[in-house]
């Protein structure tokens, strides 16, 4: 995993910005009928951008930015394949008071 965060003042506010990547090797998910079933390696990239004034505050948060597509469980007795969430978006916003 590699992670990197940078704060900065921008006019009345502060700018957060964060971006990372994890990589996961080829991993087994499950065993049957006598054979493992290998996921094979992939990388997901994640970031958000915040931005904070007086008491409030604006967030974009991504996760999985490049869309990899890969098995999170595997049932292989019944054919179930989980898969992870496609690339995701979420806006907050938030206020103190």
């Amino acid at each position: 995993s590699l992670r990197a965060a940078h704060r900065f003042d921008v006019g009345p506010g502060t700018l957060s910005l964060s971006a990372g990547y994890n990589y996961i090797d080829d991993h087994s998910l499950a065993n049957g009928f006598g054979a493992q079933d290998i996921e094979p390696g992939y990388g997901v990239f994640d970031g958000s951008a915040a931005y904070e004034w007086n008491n409030y505050t604006v967030r974009l948060t991504g996760r999985n930015l490049n869309d990899e597509d890969y098995r999170i469980n595997s049932l292989p007795t019944v054919y179930f394949q989980g898969r992870a969430n496609e690339m995701n978006l979420l806006l907050e916003l938030e206020a103190e008071f």
